[in-house]
């Protein structure tokens, strides 16, 4: 038995279905989509400020920004108010007393209300 290959055939452009012949891209979004980032910290003081400094020259813009201190002891706490004062997008939520690593990151998480989340520790 062998087997013959059809020729092929071009198809003329009265061939191609319309919604295939328009393959535009469609255009962007016009509200880009809303990211919290978590900034969970502990005695964050040296880097704090370049960390949120970085966070809000983003050029996504539509952020909610969640700051969880778990009670330190350095200048953090007025770090965070001093730019959650300039910044409405910038939550602070303030342990009374260290709940460890793991229970600030959960902190940080369950406070989030948009769809996406990013760490920034």
């Amino acid at each position: 038995m062998s087997v013959t290959e059809s020729p092929r055939l071009e198809p003329s452009p009265d061939d191609v279905p319309p919604a295939a012949a328009d393959r535009s891209v469609s255009p962007p979004m016009t509200i880009p989509l809303q990211v919290t980032i978590g900034i969970p910290v502990y005695n964050g003081e040296k880097y704090l400020a370049e960390t949120l400094e970085s966070v809000l020259r983003q050029t996504h813009t539509n952020l909610e920004i969640v700051c969880c201190d778990n009670a330190s002891t350095d200048g953090t706490a007025a770090i965070l108010a001093r730019y959650a004062e300039a910044d409405p997008r910038i939550r602070v939520l303030t342990n009374d007393v260290n709940v460890g690593a793991a229970g600030n990151y959960n902190l940080a998480l369950h406070q989030a209300t948009s769809d996406y989340f990013a760490w920034l520790s």
